[in-house]
């Protein structure tokens, strides 16, 4: 599926995307998304061609149902090394 602006998508074989590629990450870069075996989005890494605005990884975590969480729900989230949130904030 193609955008006016040029950008484009691609899904792999259950519909969730795969990658993405537009203006923000310049014309030769790239989003790419990998899920979990629940089918929760883990990571989105971000590879910037030079003329985009940045290339990072962001990590998604998720509860695993123990000790009274509920498996599934959002835990937080880190981008790179450099930044990190965990839910609930307390």
């Amino acid at each position: 599926m193609a955008w006016s602006f040029g950008g484009t998508f691609t899904y792999h074989r259950l519909g969730r995307k795969k990658t993405v590629k537009d203006a923000v990450i310049g014309p030769d870069g790239e989003r790419t998304f990998d899920y979990n075996a629940g089918l929760e989005l883990q990571t989105e890494t971000i590879t910037a061609d030079g003329t985009g605005l940045y290339s990072k990884t962001i990590t998604r975590n998720y509860e695993d149902g123990t000790g009274g969480a509920v498996a599934g729900r959002d835990a937080g989230f880190s981008i790179g090394t450099e930044y990190a949130v965990s839910l609930p904030l307390r």
